[in-house]
């Protein structure tokens, strides 16, 4: 089982960016408007070491891809004020109130919840947090409490699942390298038993032919020996026939 690195910089991939802003005095059916789910073009704003000031207004840069947006940040001199939430909506129209005349100042959340980008250290510390306070949504602030964007339960598992997917690769790519090892080792020490075996057959070969040549040494001596022992043997004395071992 593959266990995922859930280091800081991990989880900072976890900060959604692209927000949506507006001033406390939008308007609701503006923010209804604002928060279906559709491509944003024209009010999400990316928090991305962007200056504050410039994203405290509806006037922000386009994104090229669709974002699912759940909630509105409201800003007001480059300080967050609260939020407006998809949830916070719903009750609203439940109770079959008029939008209409209703600023976002007037039913946003202001005790906000908040975590420095600093504070992003364990993901099932924050996924608890969100649970024990039962929001789905925490600003993130810089260490000079700048908003960087915030952190959903979407969002932390799909860094969660980008992690284990990252470990999977690396477990596979670390076994074929090992495997590639494995594999280099084999073939160099088959390379040196090879060398090992016409080694000790070369020896062989040499020790077989030495010792053919003995014998055929030896051989020689004792095919050769009666007659130079019989020739001797007519020249034998008494005194040495004994010696020679003459008849």
């Amino acid at each position: 089982m593959i266990v995922p690195s859930l280091s800081s910089q991990n989880l900072e991939r976890a900060i959604v960016r692209n927000l949506l802003i507006v001033s406390p005095a939008t308007l609701l059916p503006n923010v209804a408007a604002l928060m279906k789910p559709k491509p944003c073009r024209q009010y999400c704003c990316t928090m991305k070491g962007s200056d504050s000031s410039k994203n405290s207004s509806l006037k922000t840069s386009s994104i090229a891809s669709p974002v699912e947006v759940s909630c509105v940040l409201v800003m007001a001199n480059s300080q967050l004020k609260g939020i407006f939430t998809e949830q916070d909506l719903v009750k609203l129209m439940s109770q079959k109130k008029s939008l209409e005349g209703i600023s976002v100042a007037e039913v946003m959340t202001q005790q906000l919840l908040t975590l420095r980008v600093g504070e992003l250290k364990n993901v099932f510390t924050i996924l608890n947090l969100l649970l024990q306070h039962s929001i789905r949504h925490v600003p993130i602030l810089d260490d000079v409490g700048k908003l960087l964007g915030i952190v959903t339960p979407t969002s932390l598992l799909q860094v969660l699942n980008s992690i284990e997917a990252d470990g999977v690769v690396e477990q596979l790519q670390n076994e074929i390298a090992q495997l590639k090892a494995e594999k280099a080792e084999l073939l160099l020490n088959c390379t040196k038993l090879e060398q090992q075996l016409q080694q000790v057959v070369a020896e062989h070969e040499k020790v077989k032919t030495e010792l053919q040549l003995e014998r055929k040494s030896r051989k020689t001596i004792i095919d050769g020996r009666p007659v130079t022992l019989a020739v001797k043997a007519k020249g034998c004395t008494a005194s040495r026939r004994a010696d020679y071992g003459c008849q």
